[in-house]
């Protein structure tokens, strides 16, 4: 139950957990989101979000969890890609990141 799953990841998180921060990266996550794995018509959440993947990512970066590394430079990518296409939302990300 990606509801519960997301309450419990998030308090781990705040505690200090950097793999529950990344988790909660990628229930964000553009990347991700559409997953087999994760419906979104089963959860609360309607679309992703990448200002909050972004920030989960940073999170468990800053906690020590290496594998977050890759996963926000994937979706750095996936801005840039966006904001050259004329998404602000993007582009707004990106100012605060780069």
């Amino acid at each position: 139950d990606p509801d519960h799953a997301f309450l419990l990841f998030k308090r781990a998180a705040n505690k200090g957990d950097g793999w529950s921060a990344r988790a909660v990266g990628l229930m964000y996550d553009p990347a991700t989101f559409d997953a087999e794995d994760f419906t979104p018509a089963k959860t609360a959440f309607s679309k992703p979000n990448p200002r909050k993947a972004m920030q989960w990512y940073e999170k468990a970066i800053e906690q020590g969890d290496e594998d977050a590394q890759p996963l926000r430079d994937r979706l750095v990518d996936h801005l840039r890609k966006a904001a050259a296409g004329g998404d602000a939302q993007a582009q707004r990300i990106l100012k605060r990141v780069e």
